[in-house]
């Protein structure tokens, strides 16, 4: 039997309250008696003295509804300590209500509810838009990403021909970044992630909620005229990737401050944070340096994947800047240490890892804990306080290189937050770098995407 109107109406209230934080206070259920269809017309009767339009108030109905944004996580601090939330989970059913044409992500939301008559249904409507459980812990892991970008894949069937007209197999679209790429694979494995980017807009906002997999991801919002980068990648049968990437939005001094302190409020208590990527412009070259300097406070451990400028940044910043893992490969290893990259690259293939293990050795010395050097289909070298191994690559057809080196950095993560040996956390940086690298286009993995071959991990000093 379909549920009376003001049922209906009281859902979305109902469902935030019943998902978002379990056995609660009872004054957080007051909202569920307010069963107002709110419009943006309604709204601008109802406010009229709202000293900005509406339809900017209301807009991106799907970001602020997330788990880290303006409702829903004021809102969890606010029942942790025992105080009342009916007017955020007001304002909650409120946002879940409007409905205006020209916003994008109003138009999602919207047509999310439009066949639900259940109050099932909005608690699973509910549980997709704000990455909410019964049940919300600390983030184990906290990944940032200074430069997200919107990727666009284009997969051919054959080699890419310069200066010629070629058709796609496929091409897909996704919100995405090294840190957001680091961050799925974790949550892939059922550990508790938050994703935390230098800065958002709409569009990445949407295509992030509308994943299969929706990841809860918070940032700043980018200002008028600034939008998250977009990268193409062409990807061939053969498993050769090309990349163009865009530049990505000039942050101001604010910005920056700002996002800083984002990704200082959401590291409390995890486990590890993990700093990706490059960039964006605007964005101090020692940005990286100054997060790693503010999150030993936190007392995470800190990964640091990035290249060139911002990478030297943090090398001269040691050892007072000290980190827990570095993954160079042989071109950013060479960049560390002075060394050769192409000639690191034929020691390796030959087997000789005497180089490799020195340069490596050294990085670990000036204050990074674990040094993870990544060798393609050579394997990889890690350095630590207990010694130095080697492991060898599962055999692979290689699809795609697209997200392999964050697919590694994940998979150390994992096997460290489990517990497990150095030896056993290089392993699992292999398998999972191994794995993305056997999956087609910009598919992360799964556990159940590991290689059958084990990896073999050999002590070398």
């Amino acid at each position: 039997m379909a549920p009376s109107a003001p049922a209906e109406q009281a859902a979305p209230e109902r469902a935030a309250a019943k998902l978002s934080f379990g056995t609660q206070p009872t004054g957080m259920k007051k909202a569920v008696n307010r069963p107002h269809a709110i419009s943006a017309g309604m709204l601008g009767m109802i406010m009229p003295y709202l000293p900005d339009t509406v339809e900017r108030v209301g807009r991106s109905p799907l970001r602020k509804l997330s788990r880290n944004d303006r409702f829903v996580g004021p809102a969890s601090q606010l029942a942790e300590r025992g105080m009342p939330t009916e007017a955020l989970l007001a304002a909650m059913g409120a946002a879940f209500r409007f409905d205006y044409a020209e916003d994008a992500e109003a138009v999602e939301l919207q047509r999310l509810l439009a066949a639900v008559r259940l109050l099932l249904v909005y608690d699973n409507v509910f549980r997709r838009v704000s990455n909410m459980t019964e049940s919300q812990p600390t983030p184990l892991v906290v990944t940032f990403t200074a430069n997200p970008s919107i990727d666009r894949t284009i997969a051919l069937d054959a080699e890419l021909r310069r200066g010629e007209v070629q058709r796609a197999v496929s091409i897909t679209e996704q919100a995405a970044g090294k840190g957001i790429n680091v961050a799925r694979v974790v949550a892939a494995s059922g550990y508790q992630v938050s994703a935390v980017c230098a800065g958002l807009d709409e569009q990445y906002s949407m295509l992030a909620a509308r994943s299969a997999e929706p990841l809860p991801i918070q940032g700043i919002q980018l200002g008028a005229g600034q939008h998250v980068r977009g990268n193409t990648t062409v990807t061939e049968p053969s498993g050769v990737t090309t990349k163009l990437n865009g530049p990505g939005p000039v942050l101001s001094a604010n910005q920056v401050a700002e996002a800083s302190l984002l990704l200082m409020d959401a590291a409390e208590g995890a486990s590890w944070v993990a700093l990706s990527g490059s960039l964006p412009p605007g964005a101090p070259v020692d940005w990286y340096a100054r997060l790693v300097d503010g999150l030993h406070a936190t007392g995470a451990k800190i990964a640091v994947d990035t290249s060139d400028a911002s990478l030297d940044a943090v090398l001269a910043a040691l050892p007072v800047g000290s980190f827990d893992l570095i993954k160079p490969n042989s071109d950013e290893l060479a960049q560390l240490t002075g060394g050769d990259a192409a000639a690191f690259e034929r020691a390796a293939k030959a087997g000789e890892l005497d180089e490799i293990v020195d340069a490596a050795t050294a990085l670990h010395a000036r204050g990074i804990a674990n040094v993870l050097v990544t060798l393609g289909g050579s394997g990889a070298v890690l350095v630590t306080a207990e010694g130095a191994w080697y492991a060898t690559a599962p055999r692979i057809t290689v699809a795609s290189t697209v997200g392999a080196g964050d697919s590694s950095v994940a998979g150390f993560i994992l096997a460290d937050v489990a517990g497990k040996s150095s030896s056993e956390a290089l392993a699992s940086a292999v398998a999972y770098g191994s794995a993305a690298a056997s999956l087609p286009g910009t598919t992360l993995p799964r556990p159940e995407d590991l290689p059958a071959d084990p990896v073999i991990c050999t002590r070398l000093r």
